[in-house]
């Protein structure tokens, strides 16, 4: 009941400007289907729908129709609270008892029966999610966590009767009638801050309706029957209980006793409006007052329900303000100061700024006022015409009955009855003219100058030529030649000058045929380059593109009598003054909204509109009502459409969107909540119809449907013939039975091609021994190439062993050239068996590297070193191509070992890892950087291609073996980043 304490029934001092509004209200009762006779509370969901705590049960309104909720678990129907907690609605039966509804379905609250003997006096809940449950003498905290609740009884330190309970900087405070206590969320323990002492202070009245922070104190309301206010000081130690005689908050409140022939007086929590109910409640109790997210007012009695709009009017008029007369002909802004400028019929100029309203000038002869413009200056169009700069200072030029204004290029242009005047600092010019009453006149594009009339739509074509000028006396005749026209200065001597042009200055406009011939009262250019004019009897006409559009009454119109037009930029919307209301429009959409209020204070027949900030303000004959354009918004447009509940047959499309074919009823519950307002619903199921169609009912029911993608899509519209700007969009899936589906007619397919493949199989087979011959012949012919990579090869070794052994000879070193021949005779018999082969056994791969490496030793007079390192487990037994290996260790003893100084150590390992043969080849020599620039500076540039070859073998191999023989290449260096070496990994994979 915390909206309660807000309103008061019987207000005693109205403020300067007062906010008056006759209420227009529906009531709700058995008469017209609202079952519940005594309402306890009310209380908002997520989608705006009301729920209703009666003696007779719980019910809820979607602004349709009402809904019961009752269940065998509720041994007491009376519902004396309701709650919003997490989308979910909870609600406290008479009887103690904690429910809430899931899937429209209602549940007791009591985990693990803690409850059972607990008599529920109402629920707090937090901003964190957690809730408190309050008893006369127990408090308990309920947590969630994944999806269950947990709930643990507080230590209440002997707390007497009911604790009220508030929330303040993320922890709980609880006051109670003896104590004051302070939850900790930090050390989730309760605390107690102060406790009563009734020696000294005053006991707590234990019907408290307002408990709040306010600075460094907490102020609370107890009941009573006059307004009162107590604080209680809990900071800096000084805590104890102060009476306070007046009440300078919003906070406000009575008690409610039978009401007879008296007004409802409230006030809202913003504090910006009074509203009268003037309502007889005779008879009944009014137990609740709630105002929802719309500011609306909901009055719950003994006798149903009150409904009352909110409609926020501030009223500036004579019985409230210093304003001279009701009668507010014409309104305009100087955006830049933030003031409003208003005149009055008999010619009072005022200003109104931040709440102020002041007086600025009466203008000469009482006259009509016509027009009043804001451009650098303000000016007053009527009888006279008064230009007033923002000193407001003053200049008046009398004698010309105007009825529009307008400045283009330092020029002012105004018109009267028969006429169109120019005019500058130094002189007028006028144009007579056949036209009756030019009412209005607008910018166009292109030197355009518009003008509306009685008789139509006219424009002043400057393209005309200058044929001629005269100086005649004042009151002399002149004759003008066919087509021709003329324009007359003014100046205040005996003579005038009379300017010919070749043609008419004012034209009708007609474009294409197209010409509009009704009485125009006002124009007004939007920024697209729309020509909007309002007419005085046939509504409002667009000109776009050449050709005219028109909206009227029945497109929403409150009037075709139209009078004058504003154009908000900041909110797109047209505003439209009529005699029966201010309609405003969206210039693109053309949706019209129409707003009537229906007050005694304030007329309808609108003089002008204008905006500033985030408010409007509305001229008319009983004062200037100002009103804010959050409520203008949020009855233009109605709420989008929320699903209730959508299901497939007995599955919900909230849970599943996939059904088979069997399963293809599809139902949809929906609302779109408008308590003051009639809803129409748009839709259509794309899958199914792609047509919109339209319904009042909030039930949709599809059976059989065939099986497709579908999406319900769907808007609310109001009875201005408006949508909702959201769509609601359900997508679901019906699919077809196992053979209708496109993968049982591929299956089809295929069988029917086996049918063929097998008719077929014999071409089919023959093509296939025709690509496994040539096939072979591609690899006989890599084979060829591989034995041509090895006969290249195998040369080349011969020629380096003959080549040391002739340094040998030619040393006269027989023995050792003779040592040298014998190993090579072993190595050359070893080389000319094996590369009969492609691939020979690791073994004998070995024995010729070592046979290999000690005839290099010898030449390089044991100069180099070596060491082999064979893993134990090695099977030696296993084949790999052959002489693949000897290149590498080549290379290390001719590059990397054979230039260094002081000589060096050729490694060589193997191991077997992963299914692969690895060969580590390490020597310590200068590194192949220094081994390059050496050979780089030789005169004698040979070309080795043994690693050359070798890779082109290996590429070979890999090609036609399908193997993955790789070659990894490291260059070693010391700390300093020297070179110290160079480290060759060969990895063979083992073939079976």
């Amino acid at each position: 009941m915390t909206k309660l304490y807000k309103y008061i029934f019987l207000f005693l001092l109205l403020p300067n400007i007062v906010l008056a509004q006759k209420a227009y209200y529906k009531h709700f009762n058995i008469s017209n289907g609202f079952q519940g006779k005594n309402v306890y509370c009310f209380r908002q969901d997520s989608i705006g729908q009301l729920w209703i705590g009666t003696e007779q049960g719980l019910y809820k309104y979607d602004g349709l129709k009402f809904y019961s909720y009752n269940s065998d678990l509720m041994d007491d129907n009376e519902i004396i609270q309701i709650y919003n907690f997490n989308n979910t609605i909870w609600f406290v039966t008479w009887d103690g008892k904690l429910f809430y509804i899931e899937n429209e379905v209602i549940k007791l609250f009591n985990p693990n029966h803690i409850l059972d003997n607990v008599n529920v006096v109402r629920i707090y809940i937090q901003k964190n999610g957690a809730f408190w449950i309050l008893e006369e003498d127990k408090l308990f905290l309920c947590t969630k966590e994944n999806n269950s609740y947990s709930i643990k009884e507080m230590n209440l330190m002997n707390t007497s009767s009911f604790l009220l309970p508030i929330e303040h900087d993320n922890a709980m405070y609880f006051l109670s009638q003896s104590n004051f206590l302070k939850y900790d969320p930090l050390t989730k323990e309760m605390i107690e801050l102060w406790q009563v002492n009734p020696k000294k202070d005053p006991v707590i009245s234990p019907q408290i309706h307002e408990f709040y922070f306010q600075n460094n104190s907490i102020r609370y309301i107890p009941t009573s029957d006059s307004i009162s206010n107590e604080l209680l000081e809990i900071f800096n130690q000084t805590i104890g209980v102060q009476s306070v005689n007046t009440l300078n908050e919003p906070y406000i409140y009575s008690s409610f006793e039978k009401i007879n022939k008296e007004k409802l007086i409230f006030l809202s929590e913003d504090n910006f409006f009074l509203q009268h109910l003037n309502i007889f409640f005779e008879g009944d109790y009014i137990n609740i007052i709630f105002e929802d997210s719309r500011q609306n007012i909901w009055v719950g009695t003994k006798n149903g329900i009150y409904f009352f709009p909110k409609i926020p009017l501030l009223k500036i008029n004579e019985s409230n303000s210093i304003l001279p007369e009701n009668n507010i002909v014409e309104v305009t802004k100087n955006p830049i100061a933030g003031t409003i400028y208003f005149c009055t019929e008999s010619g009072h100029l005022l200003q109104y700024n931040s709440n102020e309203l002041e007086h600025i000038l009466k203008t000469k002869h009482n006259p009509k006022i016509k027009d009043l413009i804001f451009d650098d200056d303000l000016i007053i169009v009527g009888e006279d015409i008064t230009f007033i700069d923002e000193k407001n200072n003053i200049r008046i030029e009398d004698g010309y009955s105007a009825k529009s204004f307008l400045k283009k290029e330092n020029i002012f242009y105004f018109s009267s009855s028969r006429s169109l005047f120019a005019s500058t600092e130094e002189k007028y010019v006028k144009e007579s003219t056949k036209i009756k009453g030019i009412y209005s006149i607008e910018k166009g594009q292109n030197d355009t100058l518009w003008l509306g009339a009685l008789g139509g739509l006219y424009f002043y074509d400057f393209s005309a030529t200058q044929i001629g000028e005269k100086r005649i006396k004042r009151d002399s005749l002149f004759q003008l030649k066919p087509n021709e026209s003329l324009l007359s200065s003014r100046m205040k001597t005996e003579f005038r000058t009379i300017l010919i042009y070749d043609k008419p200055l004012i034209q009708k406009y007609s474009q294409n045929g197209n010409t509009l011939n009704k009485s125009i009262s006002d124009l007004l250019l939007l920024p697209d380059s729309t020509l909007c004019v309002a007419t005085k009897k046939n509504g409002i006409y667009f000109l776009e593109n050449g050709e005219f559009s028109n909206i009227n009454t029945t497109d929403g119109l409150c009037s075709n009598l139209c009078k004058k037009l504003y154009y908000d930029e900041k909110d797109n919307f047209l505003y439209v003054s009529t005699y029966d209301g201010l309609s405003i429009l969206n210039p693109k959409t053309k949706n019209t909204f129409c707003l009537n209020l229906n007050d005694d204070s304030f007329s309808n027949n609108i003089n002008s509109t204008t905006t500033l900030d985030n408010n409007v303000f509305i001229a008319n004959e009983n004062g200037m009502t100002i009103l804010p354009k959050a409520f203008i918004h949020q009855n233009i447009l109605p709420n989008k459409v929320s699903i209730i509940r959508a299901r497939v047959d007995s599955f919900s499309l909230l849970d599943k969107a996939n059904y088979s074919y069997k399963e293809n009823n599809a139902f949809f519950e929906y609302t779109s909540v408008s308590y003051n307002d009639e809803i129409t619903f748009k839709y259509r199921l794309l899958g199914l119809f792609e047509q919109w169609k339209f319904t009042e009912k909030t039930i949709l029911e599809f059976d059989n449907l065939p099986p497709n993608e579908y999406i319900l899509e769907m808007y609310a519209i109001n009875s201005k013939n408006i949508s909702s700007s959201e769509k609601l969009s359900i997508p679901f899936t019906i699919h077809p039975p196992f053979w209708n589906t496109i993968w049982f007619s591929i299956l089809s397919f295929m069988a029917l091609g086996g049918l063929i493949w097998w008719r077929m199989s014999n071409r089919f087979n023959r093509l296939k021994k025709e690509k496994e011959k040539e096939s072979n012949i591609k690899m006989k012919f890599a084979e060829l190439e591989l034995n041509a990579l090895q006969a290249h090869m195998n040369p080349h070794f011969i020629f380096n062993a003959l080549n040391s052994i002739q340094n040998y000879i030619i040393n006269n070193e027989p023995k050792i050239a003779s040592a040298y021949l014998e190993k090579f005779s072993m190595l050359m018999r070893m080389f000319l068996e094996s590369s009969k082969n492609k691939f020979i056994s690791l073994e004998e791969e070995i024995q010729l590297l070592r046979l290999y490496v000690d005839l290099e030793t010898l030449r390089f007079s044991d100069k180099i070193s070596s060491s082999f390192e064979i893993e134990e487990d090695l099977e030696l037994d296993i084949e790999i191509p052959s002489l693949l290996i000897q290149p590498f260790v080549e290379n290390a003893i001719n590059h990397g070992l054979a230039s260094k100084k002081e000589g060096g150590h050729l490694k060589i390992i193997f191991t077997e890892k992963d299914n692969q043969i690895i060969c580590h080849i390490e020597d310590d020599g200068i590194g192949r950087q220094r081994a390059q620039e050496l050979k780089n500076r030789t005169k004698e540039k040979h070309r080795s291609r043994g690693f050359e070859l070798v890779s082109d073998r290996i590429n070979t191999i890999n090609d036609v073996e399908n193997s993955e023989i790789k070659v990894e290449i490291v260059d070693l260096q010391n700390n300093e980043n020297l070179p110290i070496g160079t480290l060759v990994k060969i990895i063979i994979p083992i073939v079976d």
